[in-house]
């Protein structure tokens, strides 16, 4: 039997939040209600266990897309299937997990009205786990605060982001009628979907736009319109965060990061990482993120 692992899963997008982010965002008027102190996703979940004793500290929202896992809180476990949702108390001890694998988006959001939405959701899924029919609008608003946060933690990106939450909140509590679940999938989604697998390799724009299913200039059109990034620069983000990843978690040199990432020339990667990040990979792990 393969180990359980709490993350390190391939593909995965994992966003924490620095405890002085957090602190700024925590004074804020507009975002101390709630704000966000962990965003992620994870395409595929296998063995995944994560066990909290006492709680996150922070709300813990949970939507399964595909797969199937289960949460434990308070000594009941309720499966977790896809177009399922849960919101696991801050305070409260909980488990969660995934033996055969899952396809999961998680936010963790802290704040002074944590409790309130606690108690709202509580009241809206009696059991724990609700049903949230697919919505593709919810998972750009995913991609929305993840490009944000990755762009920095200016206030404007804060502010931004941690306002999103209730239009996040709002999709999940009074879901639009059942749809099935392609439906609401767009070649944008299809081509960002196909980004976050192949970020080892090398594409190109025709790539993309077969992954949409779009000739290359309709893709590249809208693409642009629907994300405010060119494909192939949108493309490079996501490597530059998984880069930030391996710059934080491993002891990885620059050069061997850039092979991983499917760019031979480390001098062409740490040009682009400082263009995206405002910081070379060797001061960004200097600065521990």
């Amino acid at each position: 039997m393969k180990p359980r692992r709490k993350e390190g899963f391939a593909g995965q997008r994992l966003l924490v939040l620095p405890p002085a982010v957090v602190a700024q965002m925590a004074e804020n008027p507009l975002t101390a209600p709630l704000h966000l102190t962990h965003i992620g996703y994870y395409p595929v979940a296998a063995q995944h266990w994560v066990e909290r004793p006492a709680g996150a500290g922070a709300l813990v929202l949970i939507y399964c897309v595909s797969g199937q896992g289960w949460v434990e809180q308070g000594g009941y476990r309720r499966e977790l299937p896809a177009h399922h949702a849960s919101l696991l108390p801050a305070e409260s001890g909980h488990r969660y997990g995934s033996e055969a694998g899952w396809e999961i988006y998680f936010w963790h959001l802290a704040g002074r009205l944590q409790k309130s939405v606690a108690q709202r959701f509580a009241q809206a899924w009696s059991t724990g786990v609700g049903a949230v029919p697919f919505e593709s609008g919810r998972l750009r608003l995913f991609e929305d605060m993840y490009r944000h946060l990755e762009a920095g933690y200016s206030p404007r990106h804060l502010e931004h982001v941690n306002l999103g939450l209730w239009a996040l909140l709002d999709s999940l509590l009074y879901p639009p009628e059942a749809q099935p679940h392609r439906q609401g999938i767009t070649p944008e989604d299809r081509a960002i979907a196909f980004m976050q697998r192949a970020l080892h390799q090398k594409l190109n724009l025709p790539d993309l736009a077969e992954a949409a299913g779009l000739s290359v200039s309709h893709f590249s059109s809208r693409f642009r319109q629907a994300t405010g990034y060119a494909p192939m620069d949108y493309f490079f983000r996501l490597k530059v965060q998984r880069a930030c990843q391996y710059l934080d978690l491993t002891h990885l040199q620059v050069q061997e990061i850039a092979y991983k990432l499917g760019i031979e020339d480390p001098f062409y990667f740490s040009r682009r990482f400082k263009q995206v990040m405002g910081i070379s990979p060797q001061g960004y792990r200097r600065r521990g993120g």
